[in-house]
């Protein structure tokens, strides 16, 4: 059985909210560790912000695992949203698409992740569990998040 190149996954979420909102929580430093479920630890190192070509650093770490570097570049930074590409992570391959769109009187966030992890099919049917577990828990937070004045 041949695998596939790279592995999809995309998730989805309508919120009562404008759409400047929504953009603006996501283009705040601030915001990576409030996305991110507490059996996960995160530093944020460096620049971290949503500026064309910029490189943020992450460290995360689920432990008992020891901390993982990510490096991704932001590309394609418009109202619409903004893309980041791993050049360093577990991962062999990693593109992650965040997507703001006004629909209904509220907005939309879209991820769309494009991935190959090592390992194989177990590998990449573990990172998509893995995946479906993170951004469904960052899209509740993102809801609970847009309620704040602060954005």
């Amino acid at each position: 059985m041949e695998m596939p190149d790279r592995y999809i996954f995309q998730k989805s979420r309508w919120f009562s909210a404008p759409v400047d909102r929504l953009r603006a929580l996501h283009h705040s430093a601030a915001v990576i560790p409030q996305l991110t479920p507490p059996f996960v630890q995160i530093r944020v190192e460096g620049d971290p912000s949503i500026t064309e070509g910029n490189l943020q650093t992450i460290l995360s770490r689920v432990w008992p695992l020891p901390f993982q570097t990510w490096k991704a570049r932001i590309s394609n930074v418009g109202d619409n949203g903004f893309t980041d590409t791993a050049e360093q992570s577990p991962f062999k391959f990693f593109r992650h698409r965040h997507e703001f769109k006004a629909e209904n009187g509220g907005c939309r966030l879209s991820d769309s992740i494009e991935y190959l992890a090592p390992g194989g099919w177990v590998g990449n049917a573990i990172a998509r569990i893995v995946l479906t577990v993170l951004f469904t828990y960052r899209h509740v937070r993102t809801g609970k998040l847009l309620t704040q004045d602060r954005w």
